[in-house]
C-alpha cells in the first residue's frame, strides 16, 4: 500500500481517537484556500489531492497510488443555525461506494453540544455518538462520553481533557486506561507535535514510526506551518531522530476585490 497505508492507517488512527473533539484534526484554514497536493517523500508515486469550495471548503478528497486514483471522497454540506450535516460519498477503483452522515449540533453561542456519525450498511447506522461536552470557563472543552457502536454491542469512553498553565499543552485521557494524547500548541495556536502514548511495553503502534525500538507504544508528529496557518511539512519524530513524512504544496487564491473609482478590480 506504500504511503497511502502508512498515511491512512495514522490519519484513521487519529480520526478514531478525535473524532468529533478533533484537536487532531489539523484543519484547513483560510478563505481564500483552493487546493492542496499532499505528498508522500518517501513514496513520489502515491499522494493526496484536496479541493474546495468558494468557501474554502473541503468538497473532494483523492487518493493515488502508482500514479493511479485509487479513492474518491466528495463532501455535501448542510448547515443550520443549530446542527452542521456534512455527508460522505467515498467511491473506489472497484466501483464500491460508502456514504457516511456526520451530524453535529450546537448550541445559540455555537458551542459544540453533540456529535453523531453514521455509516451506510442497509441503511444508516450509527457508528459513533459524542454526547455530555462540558466546557471550562474559557470555553474550552475538558470532557466528553464517546460512544462507539458495532453490530452487537457498544463501548463508552469517558475522556478528559487537561490543559498547561500557558495553554500551550493540550492533554486527552480516557477515563480507566492508561493511554493519552498530548498537543503541543505554538504562540499562533497551530498544533506543533502531537504524541500518542499507550504507556504499555507490549503494545506495538502499527503503520507509524515509533519512539525507539524499546519504546513501540509511543509515537510522536511534528509539524511546520506556512503564513496562513496550514501545515506544509510533517515528520515522525524519535528519540534520535525527525523523519520528513509529507509535505503539501498549497495553491491559495491571493487576489483581493479593492474598489477603484467605483470599479471593482483585484490585487
Amino acid at each position: 500500500m506504500k504511503f497511502i497505508f502508512t498515511s491512512i492507517l495514522i490519519f484513521l488512527f487519529l480520526a478514531s481517537k478525535g473524532q468529533v473533539i478533533s484537536f487532531v484534526d489539523n484543519k484547513f484554514l483560510g478563505k481564500k484556500i483552493n487546493k492542496v497536493i499532499e505528498k508522500s517523500i518517501k513514496f513520489k508515486d502515491s499522494w493526496r489531492e484536496f479541493y474546495f469550495d468558494n468557501n474554502s471548503r473541503l468538497i473532494e478528497k483523492k487518493y493515488f497510488r502508482d500514479y493511479k486514483e485509487v479513492q474518491n471522497i466528495k463532501y455535501e454540506y448542510n448547515d443550520y443555525d443549530s446542527v452542521l450535516i456534512v455527508k460522505e460519498t467515498t467511491s473506489d477503483i472497484y466501483n464500491r461506494l460508502n456514504i457516511n452522515i456526520l451530524k453535529s449540533y450546537f448550541d445559540t453561542n455555537r458551542k459544540l453540544i453533540r456529535f453523531e456519525e453514521y455509516f451506510q450498511r442497509d441503511t444508516l447506522v450509527l457508528s459513533i455518538l459524542e454526547k455530555n461536552i462540558v466546557y471550562n470557563d474559557q470555553g474550552k472543552v475538558v470532557s466528553y462520553d464517546r460512544y462507539l457502536y458495532n453490530t452487537n454491542s457498544v463501548y463508552v469512553q469517558l475522556r478528559k481533557i487537561d490543559y498547561s498553565k500557558n495553554g500551550k499543552v493540550l492533554t486527552i485521557r480516557e477515563v480507566g486506561s492508561p493511554e493519552t494524547e498530548t498537543l503541543k500548541y505554538d504562540h499562533k495556536g497551530n498544533i506543533t507535535d502531537w504524541i500518542f502514548d499507550y504507556h504499555d511495553p507490549q503494545a506495538v503502534i502499527a503503520g507509524a514510526k515509533t519512539w525507539s525500538r524499546n519504546r513501540r507504544d509511543k509515537n510522536q508528529l511534528r509539524y511546520k506551518y506556512d503564513n496562513y496557518g496550514n501545515w506544509i511539512k510533517e515528520y515522525a519524530v524519535t528519540k534520535f531522530w525527525r523523519y520528513k513524512l509529507n509535505e503539501r504544496e498549497i495553491t491559495y487564491n491571493l487576489q483581493e476585490p479593492i474598489q477603484i473609482a467605483g470599479k471593482e478590480s483585484y490585487k
